[in-house]
This record gives C-alpha cells, structure tokens and sequence, in this order.
C-alpha cells in the first residue's frame, strides 16, 4: 500500500483541496498486517512546522495511524539530486540542513533556522538499501556526509517530533527517469517487513508562480493530480508504469504541473514510494 497526500501548492504552507488520498497499489497489506505502508508526503514550503495548516494536521496525525512505530526511515527527498548513480546517506548523525528557497518569508526563515532535527542516522540500514539496489541492477553509493535538507526534516519534525528514529536518505538521480524510480522503490519493498517506513515527499503538482495563495485550486492541478491517483491505482501494473514513463506527454496539463523550471524532480519521489508500495509490478 502506498498512502499519499495531494499537495496542490508550495506556499507559506501546503493547503491541499483533498487532505488523504489513498490509493491502494497490487498488494497483499490487510487492515490487522503490520507491514508498513510506504509514504509520499507534502513537505509545502518550509514553514509547515511553524505554521499550521491542513498539510501539517494530517502530518501530526499520521504517526498514530501506521500498525507499528518504525525502526528506521529510508527517506526520499527531492532536495537531494545526484548525477549518474543513486547516493544513499551514511552518516551517524546528519545535521539539520536549512536549505529555503529564496521566496521563503524572512520572518519564517529566522524561525525554521531555530529549530533542528537531530535525530540519528541509520548507517546500517543504508548499507542495507545500498544491497538492495545494486542487487536489482540499479547502482547506488554511498555518501557519508548528507544531512537532512528541508524536505525531509520539515514533515518529520510534525509527524516524528521525538526526531528519535533512525533516518536515512536516498537521493533522487538527475535524470528522473520514472521506471527506474519504481524499480528502486520495489527493491526497497522488503524492508517494510522489517519495521522501515519508506517515505517520499515532494509535491505531485510544482508549479510556484502559476499558483495563488488562498485561492480555490485550479483545475489544471486538479486534473493532473487526479491523472497520477488513476494511474497509481491501476491494478495492471505494467501498465501502470508505462503510463507513468509517458507522464509528460499522457498526464493532463503536465508542462503547466511541472514546468521546465521544475521538470519533474518533486514528482519523483512518488514513484519510489509508488515502487515501494508494491505497485509496477
């Protein structure tokens, strides 16, 4: 199962029209199974954790949903991209990395630069992800010194504010290319049996200056996002991901969704965690 938010837009705080979408990929999960499910989550602009929103409810609240406390986080950012290869994040103790973009209101940014997320790394499970991958054929390093940039700690800090889970990262490569995404994803699938919630987070639609703060969500959003829950509820998952391989030329309003300024790389991580939960296969 992969659970998802809808995330509409990236402003002061994301203020989704439909607050928990849920589709549910080919898998085995029951309501009483403690398998994890994996996650895809709006981390908004930065100030999600100071400010409150429907995006940061439904991050508050979601801890208390999922069958067991997790052992350890395999965490997909957007914010971390890598040519040629996978990178995965070794490091014991990753810091808190304050990476706002430059539209991020100063007065929010003075308050997030207050706040840290020193919860400790899981250099053993990222040796684990680093197996994983490279025995499915898909090459990963590993790097010791990535921290936790602001697309993983802002959702953590309102879902897991203890910040005393194991947390590593795995980074999205620069090509974006979707099936190997989903095959990444896939391979990651088995350590929801051993207590790892895999999460991804970004935004399924990524287009700033098309967006209007506080106005209804425009219909292209609307159409684009509702295009991603039908292809991730296929239960053909062949299809499914050759559908998502097409994403840009089948996906309604797809160059308006992400546009060249943002080609794709806050979507990504919804494949990995699409992958994860058992869809594509």
């Amino acid at each position: 199962m992969i659970k998802f938010q809808g995330s509409h837009y990236h402003t002061p705080c994301s203020n989704p029209s439909r607050s928990d979408m849920q589709p549910t990929t080919p898998d085995t999960d029951s309501l009483t199974s403690r398998r994890l499910p994996s996650l895809f989550l709006p981390h908004g602009s930065p100030p999600i954790p100071i400010e409150p929103c429907i995006s940061s409810e439904y991050l508050s609240s979601l801890a208390s949903t999922l069958p067991i406390r997790p052992k350890g986080i395999v965490f997909v950012s957007p914010h971390w991209i890598t040519e040629g290869t996978f990178e995965v994040s070794t490091a014991n103790k990753p810091e808190t990395i304050y990476d706002f973009d430059a539209d991020t209101d100063v007065e929010a940014v003075e308050k997030l630069r207050r706040l840290s997320y020193p919860t400790p790394g899981a250099p053993d499970l990222a040796l684990r992800v680093q197996s994983l991958l490279v025995s499915s054929s898909l090459p990963c390093a590993t790097c010791p010194s990535q921290g936790l940039d602001h697309g993983v700690w802002t959702p953590l800090y309102v879902m897991f504010p203890q910040a005393d889970i194991p947390v590593t990262c795995l980074s999205v490569k620069a090509d974006l290319d979707p099936e190997e995404h989903i095959r990444a994803g896939r391979a990651l699938e088995t350590l929801r049996d051993e207590g790892i919630l895999v999460v991804g987070s970004g935004e399924t639609v990524h287009n700033v200056p098309e967006m209007d703060k506080g106005q209804p969500t425009k219909s292209w959003c609307l159409a684009f996002e509702e295009w991603m829950e039908e292809t991730a509820s296929l239960k053909d998952g062949d299809l499914a991901v050759e559908k998502f391989k097409e994403w840009r030329s089948m996906g309604p309003e797809a160059d308006k969704a992400h546009p060249a300024s943002s080609p794709g790389e806050h979507m990504v991580p919804f494949l990995v965690a699409y992958g994860a939960g058992g869809g594509g296969g």
